[in-house]
């Protein structure tokens, strides 16, 4: 009901007063929105600027709504505020160490309004979580650009300088994980099968 107030949900069938019937569409819509939320740590102010560009009579695919969302960025030519703090933190935590830094370092990096910072992240730790899952996404990329399938000393060659600079980065996360704090669980894992996941093919 507060995602059909605020606009980002097509009007669902009334079928009494307090009594409203959702469909399909309405699923695929909530995908979304969950994605920019949790993946892109978007604000839903944001998701509703996002959402015409994907917006459909049929209702919103998954799919559309993502790549909506990488056209979005690339026509604007500019990062959106949670990208730059995300790298902010990549870099940060990765030179400096989780305790080192705080959040108005990342905020001044990134060039963004300390007040803002809590619109796309609840706390330091949680960006800091964001940004080593991102790592992935991040090699992803720079991997994305090589032409055609590379030899087992090629992918070497280019793995070595995209995760050297993130090796303290991660041993962080492991040494979080090693002392059993709850939230760091399966994080470096994840990493792991996701660099596993983007290099194997």
């Amino acid at each position: 009901h507060h995602y059909r107030r605020l606009g980002l949900l097509p009007e669902p069938f009334a079928s009494s007063s307090n009594r409203f019937l959702y469909d399909e569409r309405h699923v695929e819509v909530l995908k979304a929105i969950r994605f920019l939320r949790q993946t892109e740590h978007l604000p839903l102010a944001t998701i509703g600027e996002l959402l015409p560009l994907v917006a459909a009579d049929d209702g919103v695919e998954y799919e559309r709504w993502a790549r909506g969302v990488v056209e979005y960025l690339e026509r604007s030519g500019s990062s959106l505020p949670s990208a730059r703090l995300l790298s902010a933190a990549r870099d940060s935590f990765a030179r400096l160490g989780y305790d080192t830094v705080h959040v108005e370092d990342l905020c001044e990096e990134a060039g963004v309004a300390k007040g803002s910072f809590y619109r796309y992240f609840n706390s330091k730790y949680e960006i800091f979580l964001a940004a080593a899952r991102s790592t992935v996404d991040v090699v992803d990329e720079e991997l994305s650009g090589s032409p055609g399938a590379l030899s087992e000393e090629e992918a070497v060659n280019a793995l070595r300088p995209l995760l050297a600079p993130l090796l303290p980065f991660y041993l962080e996360v492991l040494a979080g994980e090693l002392r059993g704090e709850q939230r760091m669980s399966g994080v470096f894992a994840g990493i792991t099968d996701g660099l596993v996941s983007r290099v194997t093919p």
